[in-house]
């Protein structure tokens, strides 16, 4: 349900932007297709909502196991929290694109593509935490592969970190923009590995019925 969220992105443009106001002009040439645009926002808070339905699974399979369903129910509760960031964030997106295809105030565009961006950025800290949390509780109760727990400690910390520096890298330049954007690319398709591979466990490991 998750990864249909690519059904909408290879058909829009690339918004937002990472100027945050650096050359207005291009930043409202940019925004386009506005019916495409508002469709994917619409299409995104559907589903995406995948996320959370995965670390609800993910917490269902520690049931009676006390301390390892606390740091599952940290993982849905942070989950949670990124969707509604990253649904928010590109609704501001679906509104700055149909501000700029109205011929309106220009300097409207460039406040919402920055303030989308940002938002985007604010999503990886609360995605980190989820995984960290997820991973650690699968790591203690020994249910799942133990490298499977690993690669989700691996991302979860790495998109942790890279989202707490990532707003920052946003306006930064040289070393430290580079390392902000590496810490919010990177793990991200190691995320996916890790979600996939726990997906697979788990779907393996449901009690079949007659």
């Amino acid at each position: 349900m998750y990864f249909l969220e690519w059904v909408a992105i290879v058909s829009i443009p690339s918004v937002p932007t990472d100027k945050l106001g650096r050359d207005p002009s291009s930043v409202v040439a940019a925004y386009g297709h506005p019916k495409a645009v508002g469709l994917a926002a619409g299409w995104f808070s559907v589903v995406l909502l995948g996320r959370v339905v995965f670390a609800i699974g993910l917490r269902d399979a520690f049931r009676g196991l006390r301390r390892e369903r606390l740091f599952a129910d940290v993982a849905v509760a942070a989950m949670a929290l990124s969707v509604a960031i990253e649904v928010i964030s590109f609704g501001m997106t679906a509104g700055a694109v149909w501000v700029a295809n109205a011929g309106r105030d220009q300097s409207a565009v460039v406040a919402l593509d920055a303030a989308s961006e940002v938002a985007s950025q604010l999503v990886f800290g609360p995605i980190g935490i989820s995984v960290l949390a997820g991973a650690i509780a699968m790591t203690l109760s020994r249910l799942f592969p133990r490298w499977l727990g690993w690669v989700g400690v691996l991302s979860g910390s790495l998109l942790v970190v890279g989202g707490v520096l990532g707003v920052g890298g946003l306006g930064a330049s040289g070393t430290f923009h580079d390392v902000a954007g590496a810490l919010t690319a990177i793990p991200v398709p190691i995320f996916w590995i890790w979600m996939i591979g726990t997906a697979v466990v788990l779907f393996r490991a449901t009690v079949r019925r007659a």
